[in-house]
């Protein structure tokens, strides 16, 4: 869905092993209370309310748009 004209590129450089995914059950810490104690996660951001229909509009209630689909992804992958 992403409009792909107005991209932000980032180059890192790659590692020489994956970072392992840790199992939610496993979690200490932050990661532990944002997994199973939060009850809100707040996500900041740059950038204008409305960035484009491909993008995102956070003016509306749901957010719609590449971006918020891809933030709920992530949060519904982190509650597995």
């Amino acid at each position: 869905k992403n409009n792909k004209t107005n991209q932000i590129r980032v180059f890192t450089c790659l590692q020489d092993t994956q970072l392992p995914v840790p199992n939610r059950n496993d979690t200490t810490g932050f990661l532990h209370k944002i997994l199973f104690e939060t009850k809100k996660l707040l996500i900041g951001g740059l950038g204008p309310m409305d960035m484009g229909g491909h993008d995102g509009d956070y003016s509306v209630n749901p957010p719609t748009g590449f971006f918020p689909e891809l933030l709920d992804a992530i949060v519904k992958k982190l509650g597995q």
